[in-house]
């Protein structure tokens, strides 16, 4: 007699049996093997497993080798917005596509690039848990021969730490039904740290408040404009001592009032003198609220691994690892700026940018240590582009001291006369300039 467990295993065999003609019945005579699978209604139908994924259809003819560069600031403070750019191009490097494109970037210096196959239509977009991202320019561009295409995102960080933010870029496709997809060709990732207001605060000042050499000038109650005027000098002979520094700060305090500016004036100040001056002003100008910032730097600066720096009088000698440890870098000046939260922002820099390479650099970048500036709603004006001297002359200073006070000019028609009167006077300094908002600004408006 058979064992009750060799009867039920017999019996099962049949139900399975069953159960497999009833579910091909229902399916239509299981004429597709996969159409039962239960996916909702909108859920694309799974490949059978004897057919090949379909893959997107190939890039267009059109598709060519091309350059990208993210710039994101390796530091941030929380809540203190602060613009990234990222640009495509497909122009060949000789020396003019060099100039259009780090300017196109920021202020005529990049981070390292990235070989890419660039479409006639592509997308740059930036992820990070950490961060909030604003855009500024459109999410998609058509990318033309011999032209270059600028990402912009106005981004915020939430939470200390370090964080990471990824620039991923998309190319777009027609599929088989003429509809425009997308499609993941290429990341970039950035480690930023990101430090609360108290404690960048405490790095970057030495807590003893304004320093002795700082003044103001044309006070007011209630200022709508504010600048703070850095002007330094007095560096060792090792360095180079500077003297045109003060005439350059003089003519600028002088338009600065004519164009109801408060301002408040440092003469050479050491690199945690810098932090203390730039602490104060921004927790003034906070309390304050005012429209428009201003921040004018003249003196010694370099580009030293990568990063844009100003540099402090305490200086000990003109060797990179000394300059490095009296410099004050460009993010951060420009975290500080951005968290004042004004409408509009200018920044102008009259200082050197020679390309310095420390003893513990590491940064190797293809057109060299070339760093992406960041910056915040507004302008910025250098007064010669990356890794060229600018020569103790007055010539930055003195153009743009005489143009923004002319009445009912835009800020981009300065930028102009600016950088022409200055070429035209020295033959080889060419003052860069970006521009990082939609928004005109003049300096000068009549009453009339």
């Amino acid at each position: 007699m058979p064992s009750i467990a060799s009867i039920i295993c017999k019996q099962s065999k049949w139900i399975v049996l069953a159960l497999i003609v009833v579910l091909l019945a229902a399916c239509g005579g299981g004429s597709e093997p996969n159409c039962c699978v239960s996916e909702p209604d909108s859920a694309p139908m799974m490949t059978p497993p004897s057919q090949n994924p379909v893959e997107p259809p190939a890039l267009t003819p059109t598709a060519e080798p091309g350059w990208f560069a993210f710039g994101a600031s390796e530091k941030m403070i929380v809540g203190h917005p602060i613009r990234f750019s990222a640009v495509i191009t497909a122009k060949s490097f000789d020396e003019d596509g060099d100039i259009a494109f780090t300017t196109a970037i920021a202020s005529g210096s990049v981070p390292e690039l990235d070989e890419i196959e660039i479409t006639d239509t592509m997308r740059v977009r930036l992820e990070g848990q950490n961060f909030k991202f604003q855009p500024v320019a459109t999410p998609s561009h058509p990318i033309g021969e011999n032209e270059t295409s600028v990402w912009k995102w106005e981004v915020t960080a939430l939470k200390e730490g370090r964080h990471a933010i990824k620039a991923k870029v998309l190319i777009g496709y027609e599929d088989e039904n003429g509809i425009l997809r997308w499609k993941n060709s290429h990341t970039t990732i950035k480690y930023i740290v990101v430090s609360t207001y108290e404690s960048a605060k405490n790095q970057h000042s030495s807590g003893s408040g304004l320093p002795e050499s700082c003044e103001y000038r044309n006070v007011q109650n209630s200022p709508k404009r504010t600048a703070l005027l850095l002007s330094n000098g007095a560096y060792n002979e090792d360095v180079g001592p500077l003297s045109k520094v003060y005439e350059d700060a003089d003519n600028m305090i002088q338009a600065l009032e004519r164009t109801d500016f408060q301002i408040l004036h440092c003469n050479d100040l050491s690199r945690s003198e810098i932090g203390d001056a730039l602490v104060f002003w921004h927790d003034e100008a906070t309390n304050l609220k005012p429209e428009t910032t201003l921040l004018f730097y003249t003196g010694h600066g370099a580009n030293i691994d990568g990063s844009n720096k100003v540099i402090g009088i305490n200086a000990k000698s003109a060797n990179p690892d000394d300059l490095a440890q009296a410099s004050f870098s460009h993010d951060d000046l420009m975290n500080f700026v951005a968290g004042i939260n004004a409408d509009m922002n200018l920044l102008f820099f009259d200082a050197c940018r020679n390309e310095l390479l420390s003893t513990n650099n590491k940064f190797v970048s293809r057109l060299g240590n070339w760093k992406n500036v960041t910056s915040a709603e507004g302008y910025s004006g250098y007064a010669t582009q990356f890794s060229t001297p600018s020569k103790d002359n007055g010539y930055f200073a003195a153009a743009l001291s005489r143009e923004i006070v002319k009445e009912n000019v835009e800020i981009t028609s300065i930028f102009r006369e600016v950088r022409k009167w200055v070429e035209d006077q020295t033959k080889e300094q060419k003052p860069v300039f970006k521009i990082d908002s939609g928004t005109e600004f003049y300096f000068s408006i009549s009453e009339n």
